[in-house]
């Protein structure tokens, strides 16, 4: 079972992959023609400079970690437009291995028989929005692939009572590498350290810290050096992240902060949307809103005690996504799959009598779950 398990995941993923891909030039969506131009920069030696702008200014935008990915393939097939599919096939070639570490993560930290897990990891890479990112030039399945590899990573470290330095180092260069790929994965750092930290394991988090510097601590110094190189005006899309939200929140102030918090909110409904419920009544999407809360309440409660660092990544992942002046679905889907885990173990919990008892109503299951990681900590 587990073998054939394993090769029917790949394969079908393969093939998820080769009917995502799609004709559509790169540029269409921005980020794309920015990665292409970024690679192409370091593979001809020019370094991690925007060539497409006058003077070639530095780049502080966009982490390395994807156009560093892309780069030795201008090396193998230099021409464009013609090479663009061969950038897309990067993709496919890296679904499979997405769906091979949500697999591994939902089968030894979810818990999951190998079936299920199986479904899982498909019914995961299968949702439109990563299936449609699969087919361009972004890094999403990529990000998917490292995400959970390195969560699997920090959760063995977590688990076990005594690790070697090298074990923990690992970690930290594991959660390095995903903060290079998005900025938005650095969320996973301090959710181990809290966990580590709860568990007196300083020794550990401090190795794990170092790790995570080795990577971290070169693009954070070219940041602050370059972050400023591009003019003012296009800065939202060319400059630095820090600088530009910085200066954003302090020339809208209050009225700004309310309007992304509540452009945010309803951005993050977007997943209601795949149940059938995009155009359904208020009262509809509440309700089926409140279901989810409830559901993944249960399911995030069993997968604290499996997975917090998995859980405690949620907090400042998802603060960032309530603060960011960008919709937030693009960023959302990369915890499909832990959100799917959570719902598969919620429903498990519920049918079981985990997480319901006579007399106690969802909404206390929901403030149960909540309460229990603060009083741990």
């Amino acid at each position: 079972m587990e073998r054939a398990t394993l090769v029917a995941t790949l394969a079908v993923a393969v093939l998820l992959g080769l009917f995502a891909t799609n004709d559509m030039p790169v540029g269409i969506f921005k980020d794309d023609g920015h990665y292409l131009i970024l690679s192409r920069a370091l593979a001809l030696g020019d370094g991690y400079r925007y060539t497409n702008l006058p003077g070639a200014p530095a780049a502080a935008h966009f982490p390395p970690g994807f156009p560093l990915l892309l780069a030795p393939l201008w090396w193998v097939v230099p021409r464009f437009p013609s090479n663009v599919v061969f950038f897309k096939l990067v993709n496919v070639a890296l679904l499979p291995m997405a769906a091979l570490a949500v697999r591994s993560f939902a089968r030894r930290v979810g818990g999951l028989s190998v079936l299920a897990s199986s479904i899982l990891a498909l019914a995961s890479i299968a949702t439109v929005p990563l299936i449609l990112f699969n087919g361009l030039v972004f890094l999403e399945t990529a990000f998917v692939a490292v995400l959970y590899a390195a969560l699997m990573m920090a959760e063995r470290l977590v688990s076990r009572p005594a690790s070697t330095r090298t074990r923990a180092v690992l970690s930290g260069l594991a959660l390095g590498s995903l903060a290079l790929l998005r900025t938005l994965g650095l969320a996973a750092l301090p959710a181990l350290l809290v966990a580590l930290a709860v568990r007196k394991r300083g020794r550990d988090a401090a190795w794990v810290l170092g790790g995570a510097f080795v990577l971290l601590a070169p693009w954070q110094l070219w940041v602050v050096l370059h972050g400023h190189d591009v003019p003012a005006s296009i800065a939202g899309g060319y400059g630095s992240y820090t600088g530009w939200l910085v200066d954003s929140y302090r020339a809208g102030g209050a009225p700004f902060a309310a309007a992304v918090l509540r452009e945010n909110v309803l951005g993050l409904q977007t997943p209601l949307k795949l149940f059938g419920l995009g155009d359904a009544s208020r009262w509809a999407r509440a309700a089926a809103g409140v279901s989810m809360i409830v559901l993944l309440g249960a399911g995030l409660r069993v997968l604290w005690r499996r997975a917090p660092v998995s859980v405690l990544m949620l907090l400042p992942y998802g603060l960032a996504l309530l603060v960011w002046p960008y919709p937030p679905d693009r960023f959302l889907w990369p915890l499909w799959p832990l959100l799917l885990l959570a719902g598969v173990l919620g429903v498990r919990a519920i049918e079981r009598g985990e997480d319901t008892h006579s007399g106690r109503c969802a909404g206390k299951t929901v403030l149960r779950f909540l309460s229990e990681p603060v009083r741990e900590l």
